[in-house]
């Protein structure tokens, strides 16, 4: 029996069949299109994101090295994607007049929860990043550094410190700050570095003193202090730039206080790092650059003119200070000497012995110090500096410096710190 349209039941039973069929294998094709498109949207918008995270990184540092999670060269943190969107980043993501909301394509649920986490190594230019969900859970084993127990001291002017957390062997690494530079020409010696590692029990405390950086004097018979944790003063007379006061030492001990007042409590002492000693400009014929922190011994500061070549600074050893290279004005245990009666006089800077105060030239750098016998796997860099391969005094001269704090370089600035428990 056909019907009006020339068609049998049969035949038109066989038609609707075959579209079935047809509509069956399409609709899981077009719904793996609609997926994958979604997807591909994901992806477009969490590159944005991952993108302005960066950005805003750059654009605030203290989010990096604000952080109290660390680990060898990586720092971390994280944000919010909700967060990052209320700091005016993501506006170009928010799908509602009001901006409060960026949804995940895939799911149309929101994604404000979100976490970021911003892993830096080296400098701010190389940070890198991932979006996880709040575990933070991960297979990459460089953002999983930054899930250890760590912790980072920035320089305060004051003592901090640390309750460990469990028992087991951490990192100590500690920069030392850099002197204070007369002008960009002639400036402050580097901060060094040292590292080491110690078998620590769960509720030890450790003092640590992160050190200041020098500053110059700015005005005719002025006297600026030196850095914290023992930088000299430094004072300025008749002259038409300035003198720079020493950097201060960063320090680790088990007893609290500054290193000036340890020196009957050497085995108190962990590890340190010198500070840098403070230059001198006031015309061509006076003018020093200051001696940067040293490991074994301090870096020498350098003098202008014939008649201040005795009167520079000289850096510091493990058993003594450094003096003027006359003799004179030697500084002390912990604690660099103050600025002499004639100047400019620049700061010498801050170690377990300080350098010298340079009087019209540059002063001395201070000396490091990983000589206490439950350290070990230690070494200490600094900046064009003495080497030694003893293990109680290893150190290694170094070019690199860098404002933030980099593993086996010297260190502009102020000074740094860090524990991390690696076992």
């Amino acid at each position: 029996m056909k019907n009006k349209d020339g068609f049998t039941l049969i035949e038109l039973i066989a038609v609707l069949v075959i579209l079935s069929l047809v509509l069956i294998m399409a609709v899981p094709s077009v719904n793996r299109l609609l997926y994958k498109n979604k997807v591909k949207s994901y992806n477009t918008k969490l590159n944005v994101i991952l993108k302005q995270a960066k950005q805003y990184a750059r654009d605030d540092e203290s989010f990096i090295y604000g952080s109290t999670s660390m680990y060898d060269r990586y720092v971390c943190n994280t944000i919010t994607v909700g967060e990052l969107r209320q700091a005016g980043y993501l506006e170009e993501l928010a799908e509602d007049g009001e901006k409060t909301t960026i949804k995940d394509p895939r799911t149309n649920k929101s994604m404000e929860d979100k976490v970021i986490m911003v892993y830096l190594k080296s400098s701010i230019t190389g940070t890198n990043m991932d979006l996880y969900n709040g575990n933070f859970v991960s297979t990459d084993k460089n953002v999983s550094r930054c899930n250890t127990s760590t912790a980072a001291f920035k320089y305060t002017g004051r003592e901090e410190t640390y309750k460990v957390p469990k028992t087991g062997k951490y990192k100590l690494e500690v920069w030392g700050a850099e002197g204070g530079s007369a002008n960009k020409t002639y400036i402050g010696g580097y901060g060094a570095y040292a590292y080491g590692e110690i078998n620590l029990t769960k509720n030890d405390i450790l003092y640590i003193n992160v050190g200041g950086e020098g500053i110059r004097t700015k005005d005719d018979r002025q006297t600026v202090k030196g850095g914290y944790n023992g930088g000299g003063n430094a004072t300025s007379i008749d002259c038409s730039e300035g003198a720079g006061a020493g950097g201060g030492a960063t320090s680790i001990a088990t007893k609290s206080g500054v290193l000036s007042t340890l020196s009957s409590d050497i085995d108190k002492i962990l590890i340190v790092a010198a500070g840098g000693g403070g230059s001198a400009y006031c015309d061509s014929a006076i003018y020093g650059m200051g001696g940067s922190g040293g490991g074994i011994k301090g870096v020498d500061a350098t003098s202008g003119g014939n008649s201040q070549r005795y009167l520079f600074g000289l850096g510091a050893s493990q058993t003594a200070a450094g003096c003027r290279k006359n003799g004179t004005y030697c500084s002390k245990f912990g604690v660099a000497n103050t600025y002499g009666y004639s100047a400019p006089s620049t700061g010498g800077g801050g170690g377990l012995y300080a350098g010298a105060g340079g009087e019209k030239s540059g002063a001395g750098g201070g000396s490091s110090y990983i000589g206490n016998s439950n350290l070990t796997n230690k070494g200490m860099y600094c900046y064009n500096c003495q080497e030694s391969t003893d293990a109680s005094t290893k150190t290694t001269s170094t070019t690199c410096n860098y404002k933030n704090p980099e593993v086996n370089c010297a260190k502009k600035g102020a000074g740094y710190a860090k524990i991390t428990l690696i076992d």
